[in-house]
């Protein structure tokens, strides 16, 4: 299974080309990594894997995604070999992006997050501003309902005898 899921910022801001009618945008996604345990304090690490998005994504990329955004990217590795002039092969891995999600909160949006230049407007105020444009990219996210005060969940409404009709008790 061929799956990536990453969840970082993005190092700067998308670099776009066209290849024919195709648009495509290209991103890295700065990706910490755990902290061990004996690693001294303040002591971070990141990974910086590149992204490579087309089409109707790309220009999702372009219009959106800016330099410090923190995304969610879900989509799947890809090698590509090239050879140079000298005969030299050069191998490139990277991530084909088949979902882009924002992933900063409501700080962000107002512009007090670390999102460089303008914020990026919240899914669901995309997903009123431009329903049909990007498809699966205008989903608004799902509403929570708040949970019942003072409710007991069902899982603890158990009788008092339900020991006494276990059978393999």
């Amino acid at each position: 299974m061929n799956v990536v899921l990453s969840s970082g910022r993005l190092t700067a801001d998308p670099r776009i080309s066209n290849s024919g009618d195709l648009m495509i945008a290209r991103y890295s996604l700065a990706l910490d990594r755990p902290v061990k345990k004996d690693a001294p304090e303040g002591t971070r690490t990141a990974d910086f894997p590149n992204y490579v998005v087309f089409g109707k994504g790309a220009e999702f990329a372009e219009k959106y995604l800016r330099k410090g955004m923190k995304i969610i990217v879900q989509g799947h590795l890809q090698t590509s070999v090239y050879q140079k002039d000298d005969g030299t092969n050069i191998y490139s891995t990277d991530v084909i992006v088949e979902r882009q999600e924002f992933a900063d909160g409501k700080r962000a949006e107002d512009g007090q997050g670390t999102a460089a230049t303008a914020p990026a407007p919240a899914p669901q105020q995309y997903a009123q501003q431009a329903p049909q444009q990007y498809g699966q990219y205008a989903q608004p996210a799902p509403q929570q309902r708040p949970a019942p005060q003072n409710a007991t969940p069902a899982w603890m409404n158990i009788p008092p005898d339900a020991e006494d009709n276990v059978p393999f008790a």
